[in-house]
């Protein structure tokens, strides 16, 4: 029936709960399970860190990457 699941997570524990669920619908839809983190404007980083937007983008990036990383890590 399903082919793909999305769970986007925030970074919060709370948010990290709906993980087990996730891969439980996966597993019994044979669904390939689609993780993804929102992230704030870089507008916003900017402002608060006093950096370039430049600067702002690559933090955001590895900083998305490597928690991605470690929750698909988990998941597997």
């Amino acid at each position: 029936m399903y082919k793909h699941i999305l769970l986007p997570l925030d970074g919060s524990s709370l948010a990290e709960q709906a993980i087990p669920h996730a891969i439980a619908q996966a597993n019994s839809f044979d669904a390939e399970l689609i993780i993804g983190k929102e992230v704030e404007p870089l507008g916003e980083r900017v402002h608060r860190y006093s950096t370039t937007i430049e600067q702002a983008e690559k933090d955001t990036l590895a900083f998305v990457e490597g928690y991605l990383k470690k929750i698909a890590n988990d998941v597997r």
